[in-house]
C-alpha cells in the first residue's frame, strides 16, 4: 500500500492560500484527457457501514451460499481463500494484530439481518490500517496524510463520532489492546478517510476506499474540470482534465454526486464534508440551465417553479409564470420522497430482466407531471434506461421497435444535455452515453435504409453521424484503465468504429464499381481525396467544382464556423459560448439571474459549460478583461459588433497563420464600399466602436476594421440562434458567420448544393441535384422564390456582382414566370421583359412585351404594378383567410399565378391553413385549398430550387395530411371506390417520403429536424392506413357490398408550425 511512493511527476503545482488552504492548479495548458497526476492509495480498505467483505479484494462474503465461509487461517477473519489470506494489505496490516490480541470474527453477528446495514466489526479496518501505515512510512504521513483536513471539531458535534468512538476507537484501544494509538489520533484517522477518501471499485466489481495525498488538495467544485480513473489491480489512480485547462487555472474535483439536485448536493457535501458549497452551480436556481432542481407548477402550464435564494435551503420556491409559490422545507420533503423511491427503483439491474427497464419507466411516468424534464431525480433512472435498452432480456437492439430506439436516443440526448454542463468534456460518464447512442442512430438508418426512406446518400450521411458519435466516446473510453468495464467497452468500440468507417468508405462505391465486384472484377478503390477541388476564372475568381460524380444528397464537406456573432442591431444580448439569446440580460440587476465569464467579467453566458467550451475563446476573453470597464459601458455596441471583434481576434498577431492567409484572400470589395452610403455607417457604427474600445489608434486600423466589415456583408452566412423561437415572430436571422471553405462556392439562382447549419454551427454542405464532376458547386446567395430583377438588386447591393445565370438572362425563368404579370391588354397571356440583361428593368425605356399580343408595356408601370401588390399583402390582416383568399383572387387577374408577389401571399395563406388542419375537424374547402396551393408552389420550387429543398420537404410533409384525409372522407360518403382510396393514400404516403428525402438531411435539433422525426412517426401510421385500405380493396372484388368504415383516418397531430423554416442564405 505505501511501500512505493506517489508520482511526484504531474502537470500541476501545489498552491496555498489563506481562504482555502492548500489547492491544484494546473503548470500549463492543459488539453481534454491530458494526464495531470498519478499516484498510489497511502491506504486501501473496506468502505464505512460495510456489508460482509473480503479483507484483501472487498468481494461479498461469503461468495456463496452454501456452508463455506472462509476465514484466516492466522487471525480468523473473512477472506476468500489462501491467496486473499497472503495478500500484503490484509497479511501486513490488521492480521498480526487480530492473531496478537485473539480477536476473532463474530459471524453469526455480522451475518444476522440486524447488521444488513453495516457490520460494526468491519469499521475498524480501514482507519486502523491508516494508523499502521503512518507507523510504516512515517515519511509520508508526515509530509502528505498528517495535515489533511478531519473537521474533528465539526465532527465531535455530530452523532457519528461517537458511534465511531464506539465501533472504532474503544474497539482499536480495548479490543485489540493498541492503546498507542490515542483517542484523538483514531477519530482523527477516521476523520481523514471520511473527508478525503475516494470510491474504488475493484476487478470484480465490488467497492472499496482509498486515500490518495495529491489527489484529496484538489477543492471541490459541482462542475469539475478533471476526471479520474481507478486502476482496479494496484488501484493507482489516473487524474485527468476532463475539459481545457489553461496554466495557472485551478483544478477542481467534484465531492459528490454531479447528478443529484442542488438541495441534496449541498446537504451530503455539509453532512461528509463539513462545508456548505456556495458555487456557481449551486448558487444559480437553474443550475446553469439545466434545471436539475426545478418543479413544474401546478398551477399553471408553463410555469416553472424555482428557488429564490438556491443557497438557503427554506427560501420561498415561486413559478416563474404565476404566482404559485411554497417554501424551500416542503420542496425538500417532496424530493427526499421521491429519492427514496427513486433509490428503490435504481436497485433493479439488468439481472433483474424487464422490471429493471418496466419499474424505472413506471417511476418516471409516475413523476414528470412534478420535475422539469431534465431534474437530477428523472437524469439518473434516464442514465440507467439509456444502458439497460439493449442489454436487457426482451430488449435487446435487435428486437427494439422504431419508437423504442427513437426513445433511446431521446434519452441519450437529454442525459448528453445534462452532461455536458454538470460533467462536460472527456468524462466517463459521457464517453458511456454517447456510446449507447451510436447503435440505435445506425439501427433507426438501417431501417429507413432498407424501406427506401433514404438511399445511399442518406444512410451515408447517417451512419456519418453514428461514427462520429462512436468515434468520442472511444476518444473518452479508452483513457479508462485496462481491466475496468468502460476500457472493455472501449476496446470493443475501437473495433466497431474501424467496421463502421470501413462501411462507410464501402457506400462510396457506384453503382458500377458494385457490378465490377458481382462479375468479380477487381474493383476500384474507394475515393478517399476530397470531393471537390478549387478552381478559378477570371468571372467567378476562386470557386469549388466536383471532383467526382456527386449524387444527390452527397454530403460534399463539413465546416465549423470560424467566427459567429450577432447580425448588426439584433437588439438581444447573446450568450458568448452558444449565441443563444438572453432576453432581460441588460436590465437584470441580479448576478443569480445572469452568468457573466467568471475570468474576464465582460462575457455573457449561458452557464459554466458556455465558459468552458463555448465560443467564447482565451483571446476574445483576455481582450475583454483587458477592457473590462469600457466594455461594459458599452455592452450593447459589444454586441452589435461582436462578430466583428471576433474577425479581428482572427487577424491579429498570434492566431494561426494559415487562417489569416485564408481570411485574407476574401474579397471585400473595398472599392465598391468606399465612399458609399454602407461605408459611412460601418464607419459610424463599426469604426467608432473600435475607437472607444482602444482598438483603433490609426487610419490603417481604421482600414483594417472597414475591411472586416466587407468580407463579413459579402462572405458571411445568415444563421439561426440555437433556440428554436427566439428570433422574433418574423423568423428572420439574428446572427451570421463565417465559413472559410463554404465561401468559396460560387452563387446560381439554381444551387446545386443544399447547406444545413446545427446548434454547434456546423456546416454540412450536401449536393442537391447531382453533379458532374468538374461542375460547379454552386449555392444561391438570395431567395429562390424571388423574381430576377429582386434577386440582381440583392446580389448587387450586398454581394457587388450582377449575377448572369441562365435563370437570369432567361425572361421566363426557365418556365416558371416568377417575374411574369398578365396582360393588360389581351388578358390571354403574360408579359415578360424584353431583354433580361437591360441594366434598367423597371425603367421608363424598358420594353416588357406579351407573349402573344406582342403588346409593348415599360417597365415603370411593371415596377407599379409590383409595388402596389405587396402593398395590399402587407395591409391583409395575418390571421384572416377570408381576406387573404379574396386578395389571391383579385391579384390573379393581375399577376401570373407563379409570379412572386403572388407566392409571398400564398405563403401566408398557407401558415393560416396550417391551423386549421391541426383543429379537431378541419373543413374540407380549407384541406382542399391547402392542398392546391401547395401544390402550386411546390411546382415551382421544383423549377427555381430544383432537387433537394428544406421549404419544399416542408410544403411535402404539409401536404400529405389532407391528401389523406380528403380521401377517408370521400371513401367513408361512398364518393370514392376502394381502389380510388387506396391511390389517394398511395399519394398521400409518396408525398411524405419525398418530404422525408430532404428533411432528415437537416440536423435532428433544427425545426426542420424534429419535423422529420415526426414525419417518420407518421409514415408508420400511413403505411398501416395504406395496408388495411389494399385489404379492403381486395374484400370488396371478392364481395358485391362495400364496407366504407374499415379504414382508420389518419392521425392529425396538431397543428405544424413552419418555425423558421426560410432558407439560410448567404
Amino acid at each position: 500500500m505505501s511501500a512505493k511512493k506517489a508520482d511526484d511527476q504531474g502537470n500541476y503545482k501545489i498552491q496555498q492560500n489563506d481562504q482555502v488552504g492548500r489547492f491544484l492548479v494546473a503548470s500549463k495548458d492543459l488539453e481534454p484527457g491530458e494526464q495531470i497526476l498519478t499516484e498510489l492509495p497511502f491506504v486501501v480498505g473496506p468502505k464505512a457501514a460495510t456489508y460482509p467483505v473480503c479483507l484483501s479484494c472487498y468481494s461479498v462474503w461469503p461468495a456463496t451460499e452454501d456452508d463455506s465461509k472462509p476465514l484466516c487461517s492466522r487471525c480468523s477473519w473473512p477472506v476468500c481463500g489462501p491467496e486473499c489470506e497472503n495478500n500484503p494489505q490484509h497479511k501486513d496490516y490488521e492480521c498480526p494484530i487480530f492473531e496478537a490480541a485473539k480477536e476473532k470474527f463474530s459471524i453469526d453477528v455480522a451475518l444476522s439481518e440486524e447488521h444488513q446495514n453495516g457490520v460494526p466489526q468491519l469499521e475498524c479496518i480501514t482507519p486502523l490500517r491508516l494508523l499502521l501505515a503512518a507507523e510504516k512510512d512515517p515519511e509520508r504521513w508526515k509530509s502528505e496524510i498528517k495535515d489533511m483536513e478531519a473537521h474533528n471539531k465539526k465532527r465531535a458535534q455530530k452523532n457519528q463520532w461517537h458511534i465511531d468512538h464506539v465501533n472504532i476507537v474503544e474497539y482499536i484501544r480495548k479490543r485489540l489492546k493498541l492503546d498507542r494509538f490515542s483517542e484523538e489520533d483514531i477519530q482523527t484517522a477516521c476523520g481523514i478517510l471520511d473527508v478525503n477518501s475516494h470510491e474504488i471499485r475493484t476487478a470484480k466489481g465490488f467497492l472499496a476506499r482509498g486515500l490518495y495525498p495529491k489527489v484529496a488538495i484538489m477543492n471541490h467544485n459541482c462542475v469539475s474540470n478533471t476526471a479520474h480513473s481507478i486502476d482496479p489491480n494496484d488501484y493507482r489512480i489516473f487524474l485527468r482534465s476532463a475539459v481545457k485547462v489553461p496554466a495557472a487555472g485551478e483544478l477542481f474535483g467534484s465531492y459528490t454526486h454531479a447528478l443529484l439536485p442542488t438541495l441534496l448536493r449541498r446537504e451530503h457535501l455539509l453532512e461528509s464534508k463539513h462545508f456548505a458549497c456556495a458555487c456557481n452551480r449551486c448558487s444559480d436556481p437553474t443550475e446553469l440551465g439545466t434545471h436539475m432542481s426545478s418543479l413544474k407548477c401546478s398551477k399553471c402550464d408553463n410555469g416553472v417553479v424555482l428557488p429564490l435564494d438556491s443557497l438557503d435551503a427554506e427560501s420561498q420556491w415561486k413559478c416563474t409564470h404565476c404566482e404559485f409559490s411554497t417554501n424551500g422545507l416542503a420542496v425538500a420533503k417532496v424530493q427526499k420522497i421521491i429519492q427514496a423511491e427513486m433509490d428503490q427503483v435504481e436497485m433493479y439491474s439488468a439481472a433483474d430482466g424487464p422490471d429493471a427497464i418496466q419499474n424505472r419507466e413506471t417511476f418516471m411516468k409516475k413523476y414528470h407531471s412534478v420535475l422539469h424534464p431534465r431534474h437530477a431525480l428523472l437524469t439518473i433512472p434516464r442514465f440507467s434506461l439509456s444502458q439497460l435498452y439493449g442489454r436487457v432480456e426482451e430488449y435487446f437492439l435487435d428486437d427494439l421497435p422504431d419508437i423504442v430506439l427513437e426513445h433511446k436516443i431521446d434519452m441519450c440526448r437529454l442525459v448528453l444535455q445534462v452532461l455536458d454542463v454538470v460533467e462536460p468534456g472527456k468524462t466517463r460518464s459521457r464517453g458511456m452515453i454517447l456510446y449507447e447512442l451510436h447503435a440505435p442512430l445506425l439501427f433507426i438508418a438501417k431501417g429507413q435504409w432498407n424501406a427506401g426512406v433514404i438511399d445511399n446518400a442518406g444512410l451515408k450521411s447517417k451512419m456519418t453521424e453514428a461514427a462520429t458519435v462512436l468515434k468520442e466516446s472511444v476518444d473518452i473510453l479508452t483513457l479508462e484503465p485496462k481491466g475496468t468495464p468502460e476500457a472493455d467497452i472501449g476496446e470493443g468500440a475501437t473495433m466497431a468504429l474501424a467496421q463502421l468507417q470501413q462501411s462507410i468508405n464501402d457506400l462510396r462505391f457506384t453503382p458500377k464499381d458494385k457490378r465490377d465486384r458481382m462479375d468479380g472484377k477487381p474493383a476500384k478503390k474507394a475515393a478517399n481525396a476530397k470531393k471537390y477541388e478549387l478552381a478559378y476564372s477570371d468571372v467567378l475568381g476562386r470557386y469549388l467544382v466536383a471532383a467526382k460524380n456527386l449524387s444527390a444528397g452527397e454530403v460534399i464537406f463539413r465546416e465549423d464556423a470560424l467566427v459567429v456573432g450577432p447580425a448588426m442591431f439584433a437588439n438581444d444580448v447573446f450568450c458568448f459560448g452558444c449565441m443563444r439569446p438572453l432576453p432581460g440580460y441588460l436590465s437584470s440587476k441580479s448576478s443569480k439571474t445572469r452568468y457573466t465569464c467568471s475570468k474576464c467579467g465582460v462575457a455573457a453566458l449561458c452557464n459554466r459549460a458556455c465558459e468552458d467550451s463555448g465560443l467564447h475563446s482565451t483571446a476574445e476573453c483576455d481582450l475583454l478583461r483587458a477592457k473590462r470597464d469600457v466594455m461594459l459601458e458599452n455592452m450593447e455596441d459589444l454586441m452589435h459588433t461582436l462578430v466583428h471583434l471576433k474577425l479581428w481576434l482572427v487577424m491579429s498577431a498570434g492566431s494561426d497563420q494559415d487562417v489569416r492567409e485564408r481570411l485574407s484572400k476574401m474579397e471585400a470589395h473595398m472599392n465598391e464600399r468606399r465612399g458609399s452610403e454602407v461605408w459611412f455607417e460601418r464607419e459610424a457604427n463599426v469604426v467608432d466602436v473600435f475607437r472607444r474600445f482602444g482598438l483603433v489608434r490609426s487610419e490603417n486600423e481604421a482600414e483594417l476594421v472597414q475591411w472586416l466589415c466587407g468580407v463579413l456583408d459579402v462572405n458571411s452566412f445568415e444563421l439561426r440562434t440555437p433556440v428554436p423561437g427566439s428570433n422574433g415572430n418574423n423568423g428572420s436571422p439574428l446572427l451570421r458567420g463565417i465559413f472559410l471553405e463554404a465561401a468559396l462556392m460560387a452563387h446560381a439562382c439554381r444551387g446545386t448544393a443544399h447547406i444545413a447549419v446545427d446548434d454547434r454551427f456546423q456546416m454540412t454542405v450536401y449536393a442537391a441535384v447531382p453533379i458532374p464532376a468538374g461542375e460547379t458547386i454552386a449555392f444561391n446567395y438570395t431567395s429562390s422564390l424571388l423574381g430576377t430583377i429582386e434577386r440582381q438588386e440583392h446580389l448587387q447591393v450586398g454581394k457587388y456582382f450582377r449575377c448572369e445565370c441562365s435563370m437570369c438572362v432567361d425572361p421566363l425563368e426557365h418556365g416558371s414566370f416568377v417575374s411574369c404579370i398578365l396582360c393588360p391588354r389581351c388578358k390571354k397571356d403574360y408579359v415578360a421583359i424584353q431583354n433580361a440583361r437591360d441594366k434598367d428593368p423597371y425603367g421608363r425605356k424598358t420594353k416588357w412585351q406579351c407573349r402573344k399580343c406582342k403588346r409593348i408595356f415599360r417597365g415603370c408601370l411593371v415596377k407599379s404594378t409590383i409595388e402596389i401588390g405587396k402593398d395590399l399583402i402587407e395591409n391583409v390582416g395575418d390571421g384572416n383567410s377570408k381576406a387573404m383568399e379574396s386578395l389571391l383572387v383579385r391579384l390573379s387577374s393581375t399577376f401570373h399565378t407563379n409570379h412572386f408577389v403572388m407566392l409571398t401571399l400564398k405563403q401566408k395563406v398557407l401558415a393560416v391553413y396550417r391551423k386549421e388542419v391541426g383543429n379537431l375537424n378541419p373543413q374540407r374547402k380549407i384541406l382542399q385549398k391547402m392542398l392546391e396551393i401547395g401544390k402550386q408552389v411546390v411546382d415551382v420550387l421544383d423549377i427555381v430550387e430544383p432537387g433537394i429543398s428544406r421549404l419544399k420537404g416542408i410544403l411535402l410533409y404539409e401536404m400529405h395530411l389532407p391528401i389523406a384525409i380528403l380521401a377517408n372522407r370521400s371513401y367513408a360518403s361512398r364518393e370514392i371506390t376502394a381502389e380510388r382510396l387506396v391511390s389517394c393514400l398511395e399519394e398521400s404516403q409518396a408525398c411524405l417520403k419525398r418530404s422525408l428525402h430532404m428533411l432528415l438531411l437537416e440536423p435532428a435539433s433544427t425545426p426542420e429536424g424534429m419535423l422529420a422525426k415526426r414525419a417518420l412517426q407518421e409514415m408508420k401510421h400511413l403505411a398501416q392506413n395504406v395496408a388495411d385500405a389494399r385489404a379492403l380493396q381486395l374484400r370488396q372484388m371478392s364481395t358485391p357490398q362495400e364496407d366504407h368504415s374499415s379504414v382508420k383516418k389518419p392521425e392529425r397531430r396538431g397543428s405544424h408550425r413552419q418555425s423558421k423554416h426560410r432558407n439560410r442564405t448567404k
